[in-house]
């Protein structure tokens, strides 16, 4: 008999088979169904999600994605499920008021620009917000228009 044929698995009653390594993926840690939290990994593979030693969680699915994807993917997730144990999201794609104060102070030459005056300007031009776990955040695409409001505002006064 060759040693290939004598280590062939054989078991019938594993629960799971771990996926690929090497691939990125997006995962979602479960409890009773409820997403409790998202992340990625990149390089990691299963060993990112099983590292949540201080989640509580039942279950675990992943999704594939391709890198350059990812970070909005995981975004996209957060926002939709708004898990407990996430605390913030990245901040290519999302702005928080702080940020959007700062990037603001520095676009107008501003620095008298206070969070209060950014929920002004939010509540004023109707600008789409969304919150995870307590904290207002704006997506990439409202913080533009935001400033392109502003900016019309700004050259308005000035004709």
């Amino acid at each position: 008999m060759m040693w290939e044929e004598i280590m062939k698995f054989e078991e019938n009653d594993i629960a799971i088979t771990l996926p690929e390594y090497k691939k990125e993926f997006i995962y979602f840690l479960l409890k009773n169904n409820v997403v409790v939290y998202v992340g990625q990994t990149k390089k990691q593979g299963i060993k990112r999600p099983l590292s949540h030693n201080d989640k509580d969680y039942d279950k675990i699915k992943i999704i594939y994605y391709e890198t350059n994807k990812i970070d909005y993917m995981e975004d996209y997730f957060i926002k939709k499920y708004k898990p407990k144990y996430n605390k913030v999201i990245s901040y290519s794609q999302n702005y928080s008021l702080l940020r959007a104060r700062n990037t603001l102070r520095k676009f107008i030459n501003n620095d008298n620009i206070t969070i209060a005056i950014v929920k002004k300007y939010i509540k004023k031009y109707n600008i789409e917000t969304f919150k995870i776990n307590e904290k207002i955040f704006i997506d990439l695409l409202n913080f533009k228009k935001l400033i392109n409001k502003i900016l019309n505002e700004m050259s308005e006064k000035y004709e």
